[in-house]
């Protein structure tokens, strides 16, 4: 059995419906920035820049934040199910160091 951490990076290849999750969401962040008197960031991206395999990196627990509410057997999924882990961040169960 291999251990991964959930603050790993994971790459997912969004599908066009995940776009929008992010945009609407991307959205909702900059309508409450201003709300709170707070700028807008001049480098902040709904979406982040894919790789030329059209896949974007992310932490895994950021995914399943974002996206967790989406994903139900029988819907549209916002990225293809088929999530590439590194090998680097797979590492072999054993006893947890502390």
């Amino acid at each position: 059995m291999r251990e991964f951490d959930l603050n790993a990076n994971v790459k997912i290849k969004l599908t066009s419906y995940g776009i929008e999750i992010l945009e609407e969401l991307h959205e909702w962040i900059e309508q409450e920035r201003k709300k709170r008197g707070i700028l807008p960031s001049s480098n902040d991206k709904a979406v982040p820049d894919a790789d030329e395999d059209g896949y974007v990196t992310m932490p895994m627990h950021m995914v399943m934040r974002i996206f967790g509410p989406y994903l139900r057997e029988g819907m549209v999924t916002p990225f293809d199910t088929r999530i590439l882990i590194d090998d680097k961040d797979l590492v072999d169960k054993g006893p947890r160091k502390s």
